[in-house]
């Protein structure tokens, strides 16, 4: 009983003692002794399997022929392409070679990939002949290689063919504490998205949180600018699992995945379970060997869980609590977590509440700000200091999330402090939106918030209120005017309503729980 004891909430299992060493290495390592099993299984290039040895072999010859490219240790390098095996390969090849990698958005509009360049200055791209058009903004200095398996000159095949599996070549010893491995966008409520910098010793951490046994077959969907789509690739490499990688990532296609390849264990974003509720078919599908289902991106109901959880037969459907700033999780339901919770902290995280005004921690049962600590806790923002001061309280992240924890330790969330939007489970920043609508010259003042999607499963879409500067305005000038500005699912599904006010707190901010209520 936390509240007997004075105690902030505890894992279930002891720490995990951190590898002190760069991520690519740990993981080329780790592999050796998987050989031939397969490790990958590439369902958009018609099922090509992938086993450990392959992609070792592979990645010690990209990050040869890298090297051989001039590319060096803290050279950023920019990842514009969809999913693929080859991507994959490319990330941990990056990663061998010291480099400071930064996954794009491919969803991203042209303007959105301008922005985040304008930031991140990157040395090399890499990307799809499909993408290209959205780097027109980059300094001609700036060298971009074509990359994926459906290009007709894919630069990969040529750095196979001139690689040596002998000799990652670096300038220095990497720095595994200080220099930056990752780059990860992040959407916050205060402008544009903001870059979260992650060592090798923090994506090292990450990793280690994850167990699968070899054996069993995994189904993600999570893209690779998602930071779940990296540390699942690492740690499933490191543990001698399979990985199933879908092509349409549809509630049909993981049914048929599941069946074919005999997937144990899925992840997935919480508005999926909702279309597994509706979906009547389930009976024309084989998906006996599914174990269990990981969600993730925003909580959901013990209700939806537990019916899910009927109709698919499985052992679990265990929902996680993290951050990309804290890479990734740092909560997880267990099976004797209660109802309602995301359940109790992984190894490796401290987690206490704040109350949001007195900046007091607050014990059991008492909602506040949730802060939490770890070894995987990102280093701050690149290029923002201001942001990366306010990141931190006295060496806790802030997480801008409300919620508190029971006597038990079972830590449930309630609100967002931040206005940050979960469209698919996609970050989507209200500022930005309302920045860019800004720009209309018949918009006075606006404000968007997020709205419960009722036509679709995306969880929730943003909604915007105008005060018009030009009364002649007409909703679908605003829809036209920012859907080549702003990528497709930041688009305004949840509409646009036209009023004569903003309400506005004393200090002049948007009163979002006031729009809300609005909406409602």
């Amino acid at each position: 009983n936390l509240t007997k004891l004075n105690m902030r909430p505890i894992s279930l299992y002891p720490d995990i003692v951190i590898p002190k060493v760069p991520l690519g290495r740990l993981v080329i390592d780790a592999i050796k002794v998987h050989g031939d099993r397969v490790a990958w299984i590439d369902v958009s290039n018609s099922g090509e399997k992938y086993s450990f040895n392959r992609i070792r072999k592979a990645a010690l010859k990209c990050a040869n022929a890298l090297y051989k490219e001039g590319i060096k240790r803290n050279d950023i390098v920019g990842v514009l392409c969809p999913n693929s095996c080859q991507q994959k390969i490319l990330v941990l090849a990056l990663a061998l070679c010291g480099c400071t990698i930064v996954p794009v958005n491919n969803l991203y509009s042209k303007d959105e990939v301008e922005r985040q360049m304008q930031i991140v200055e990157p040395k090399i791209l890499f990307t799809s002949s499909d993408q290209i058009n959205k780097l027109e903004c980059c300094s001609p200095n700036v060298k971009v290689y074509i990359f994926g398996p459906n290009e007709k000159e894919n630069v990969f095949l040529k750095f196979l063919e001139v690689g040596e599996e002998e000799g990652v070549h670096l300038d220095g010893e990497i720095d595994i504490m200080n220099d930056d491995l990752f780059l990860l966008c992040s959407s916050g409520t205060t402008g544009p998205p903001k870059l979260i910098q992650h060592t090798n010793h923090s994506m090292v951490a990450g990793t280690q949180i994850t167990r699968r046994g070899a054996g069993s077959a995994s189904y993600t969907s999570a893209p690779m600018f998602h930071v779940v789509s990296i540390v699942t690739m690492c740690s499933h490499l490191m543990q001698g699992s399979t990985l199933v990688l879908p092509h349409k990532n549809t509630l049909v296609e993981l049914l048929e995945l599941t069946q074919q390849y005999k997937v144990t264990h899925a992840f997935m974003f919480t508005p999926k379970l909702f279309e597994i509720m509706k979906f009547d078919e389930l009976n024309k599908y084989d998906v006996s060997t599914l174990q269990e289902i990981s969600i993730g991106g925003s909580p959901s109901t013990f209700e939806i869980k537990n019916l899910v959880k009927k109709k698919l037969d499985v052992v679990s459907v265990l929902d996680g609590y993290g951050l990309t700033e804290g890479m990734g999780i740092a909560c997880t339901d267990v099976v004797i977590s209660k109802p309602g919770s995301v359940g109790f902290v992984v190894p490796n995280v401290s987690l206490k509440i704040m109350d949001i005004e007195a900046r007091k921690e607050l014990g059991a049962n008492k909602c506040g700000e949730i802060m939490v600590q770890s070894v995987q806790t990102a280093k701050g923002y690149y290029k923002n200091p201001e942001a990366t001061k306010n990141m931190f309280e006295d060496g806790w992240l802030k997480t801008g999330d409300m919620g508190y924890y029971d006597e038990d330790g079972n830590l449930y969330i309630t609100d967002r402090i931040k206005d940050v939007i979960k469209v698919n489970a996609v970050q989507v920043s209200p500022t930005e939106l309302e920045s860019v609508l800004m720009k209309h010259p018949k918009v006075s003042e606006v404000g968007v918030i997020g709205v419960p999607d009722t036509v679709g499963f995306a969880g929730e879409v943003p909604k915007a209120f105008i005060v018009k500067k030009d009364q002649e305005l007409l909703e679908h000038e605003v829809h036209e005017f920012i859907k080549d500005k702003l990528a497709d699912y930041k688009q305004l599904r949840g509409g646009v309503v036209f009023i004569d006010a903003l309400p506005r707190s004393g200090s002049g901010k948007i009163l979002k729980r006031d729009l809300l209520q609005m909406h409602q």
